[in-house]
Order: structure tokens, then C-alpha cells, then sequence
């Protein structure tokens, strides 16, 4: 099945996970991941996001512009799990993302 889903940027340089770890949702397993870099209605991120592990920074993820689409390398192993895939970026902007499990 496909799934999408939005992560905004709450404060400014602080990493957040695509689906953060829950209780009732340890983890969020998918073997495809495309992001985009947008606001959840559609409209342009206003910088630059940051794509990575749970440090991701300006300086250490993978920069999307505005509007950037990136799709990850399918999986047919071992799977990306959303809740160590993390967005850094501006306050208000965000990451809109769509992926295929099991």
C-alpha cells in the first residue's frame, strides 16, 4: 500500500523525524520514500530543508530547495524506517513525503 504524510518544521535548526516514535507507533517501516519539499497545502517551502539522520543540519543533510523532489533508492532488504529519516530546516516550512510498505 502507498501512504503519504507531512512533517512540518516547528522551530528553526531543530531535527525532526518524518513520523516520530510513538508508543503506539515504534517504528514506520517502507521500502520507497519520495519527499518534497513543500508546505502541506502545496505552496513553496520560504528556504532551504535539510534531509538526514537524526543530527541533519545545513551543513550535514541533503539540501532541498524549494519544491525539491528526492526518491530514495527502493529497498528490497532491509527497509527505511520514517522514524530515522529527519527534516531540518525553517520554522514553517516542512517535508511532504509518500511511501510504499511491505
Amino acid at each position: 500500500m502507498t501512504y503519504s504524510g507531512f512533517q512540518a518544521i516547528a522551530s528553526t535548526g531543530v531535527a525532526i523525524a518524518l513520523i516520530p516514535a510513538s508508543n503506539s507507533t515504534p517504528s514506520t517501516p517502507c521500502f520507497t520514500l519520495t519527499v518534497q519539499a513543500l508546505h502541506a497545502d502545496g505552496t513553496a517551502n520560504a528556504a532551504n530543508v535539510y534531509v538526514g539522520g537524526s543530527t541533519v543540519s545545513s551543513t550535514t543533510g541533503y539540501l532541498m530547495q524549494p519544491g525539491d523532489i528526492f526518491t530514495f533508492p527502493p529497498c528490497t532488504v532491509n527497509a527505511y524506517d520514517l522514524k530515522d529519516i529527519y527534516v531540518n530546516g525553517t520554522s514553517g516550512d516542512g517535508l511532504r513525503f509518500v511511501y510504499s510498505r511491505f
